[in-house]
């Protein structure tokens, strides 16, 4: 009896040491890269939250308040802007950390801050600079549901109230965390098989659809109407290929080695164990996700988008490997081997993090030149034609035209500029007023509604960065 408690004790000993180790690592990252990790999306939010000093939700996706809350608060105490930046790429790794210690609090061991580093790591290279994803945050809550939902075979109302606040969020932060939640109360109904404590939750469901099919954006319509249109949408009929099932798994080995070998110790430990139940749910979701991604998404080269839809899959084998298997192994030496085999994951996922960070420097440099060669030029809206630029176009963005004007002003240049990519001709960029700026490709903002406090750009008319001589 000592030595089992012993054993387990050892084992969380070891998930939790790993996990400080892990966050440790992942907060220096994030100080470091705090630039490159205003990308995309990131930067989209960070502006728009700056510029009106209040929440920015689209979607429904009310999660993106707690991604918005460090800007909100910072901005407000008008703090400069290059400090709010740094907090605000720290913020996404500290949330999964705040989130994972709640759960040790309240599990007495450190399973959900573990899961919670895997989901931060494995499977992540892209969104390690693009933090800001609505489903990155509604699984840090998704697995605080998971623990309270375990711990308490029992719910009282306040409790169920707020699992039921906490579900709502999750399955509003993104369509895919609806099959998390579902596999996650299927998960523990093998182990409780009680309807009567899930009813609260499963009645959201419908007020859910009703809620969506009221509310739902032009954007959620398209991707819906897409995924389902199989009149035109054929993408489902290569599923039925021997050949493209053979490229898929490659596809899926070369770039989820960790998932696969996760779920291939869950599946095994519970033909062992003779859990039948959890086996079959198991491999439902986790062969159903895939088949819900690969029914509309042929995908057949790595991509940041496509590392987001394939991020469901990460948490359905992570959680039951560390809840399931992690926690019930009584052998020292098999916990050690777990240690081992994580920390591998964790150094191989993060290395690979750091390297494409590194490589977005290159970003950061571009934005450098640019916006320090508009200092000596007439004027603060610049565009810059493709051949200026088409070396590195895989780092010139959508976001540029907004990501400069931040950079500017982060870096306190006595002239803050607006640097537009253009790869076709500029005739309707040249017609743009001087008391507008585009904010991106299809968004003209007038320059007045910027936020005063931290933004000072100029009126003037759009101008050819890189003008040829006898040109202009």
């Amino acid at each position: 009896m000592f030595y089992i408690y012993y054993v387990n004790l050892k084992g969380q000993l070891i998930q939790f040491w790993i996990v400080q180790i892990g966050y440790l690592v992942l907060i220096a990252l994030s100080i470091y890269f705090y630039q490159e990790r205003l990308s995309s999306d990131t930067s989209y939010y960070f502006f728009k939250t700056l510029n009106t000093q209040w929440f920015h939700i689209e979607h429904d996706r009310y999660v993106l308040a707690i991604a918005e809350l460090p800007v909100v608060i910072l901005s407000n105490l008008h703090l400069p802007l290059k400090y709010i930046a740094i907090v605000f790429s720290v913020w996404h790794i500290l949330f999964f950390y705040i989130i994972g210690f709640i759960t040790y609090r309240i599990d007495k061991n450190a399973n959900a801050w573990f899961v919670l580093l895997y989901v931060q790591t494995i499977g992540i290279v892209y969104g390690f600079i693009a933090p800001i994803f609505e489903q990155f945050y509604g699984t840090a809550l998704a697995v605080l549901f998971y623990v309270l939902l375990r711990k308490y075979r029992l719910l009282n109302w306040p409790l169920r109230i707020f699992l039921m606040f906490l579900f709502a969020m999750v399955i509003l932060s993104h369509p895919f965390n609806a099959v998390l939640l579902a596999f996650m109360l299927a998960m523990d109904f093998t182990t409780y098989k009680s309807f009567k404590k899930y009813w609260p939750f499963l009645i959201l469901i419908p007020f859910y659809i009703l809620f969506k099919k009221l509310n739902a954006s032009t954007y959620e319509n398209d991707k819906m109407n897409w995924i389902f249109d199989l009149e035109h949408n054929k993408t489902y009929q290569l599923l039925f290929q021997p050949e493209h099932l053979f490229l898929k798994a490659r596809f899926f080995w070369y770039y989820y080695k960790e998932v696969i070998i996760l779920f291939s110790i869950t599946w095994g430990y519970f033909i062992w164990i003779k859990q039948n139940f959890k086996l079959i749910v198991f491999t439902l979701f986790f062969f159903g996700s895939l088949l819900l991604i690969n029914f509309s998404y042929n995908i057949e080269e790595y991509s940041g988008y496509y590392e987001q839809v394939y991020f469901l899959i990460v948490p359905i084998v992570v959680v039951p490997f560390v809840f399931e298997v992690w926690n019930a192994i009584k052998y020292k030496t098999v916990l050690l081997g777990f240690g081992f085999l994580s920390l591998i994951m964790f150094g191989y996922r993060m290395n690979q993090q750091v390297n494409y960070a590194k490589a977005f420097q290159q970003k950061r440099k571009l934005t450098t030149q640019w916006v320090e060669h508009a200092q000596n030029m007439q004027g603060c809206k610049f565009y810059i034609p493709y051949e200026n630029f088409k070396v590195h176009s895989q780092y010139v963005d959508w976001d540029m035209p907004y990501y400069s004007l931040l950079f500017s002003a982060m870096h306190g240049y006595s002239k803050q500029v607006t640097i537009f990519p253009m790869e076709e001709e500029p005739s309707k960029l040249l017609e743009t007023p001087e008391h507008a700026y585009w904010f991106r490709g299809g968004e003209l903002e007038k320059v007045s509604t910027l936020n005063s406090y931290y933004f000072q750009l100029c009126n003037s008319t759009y101008a050819n960065l890189y003008p040829v001589k006898g040109k202009e």
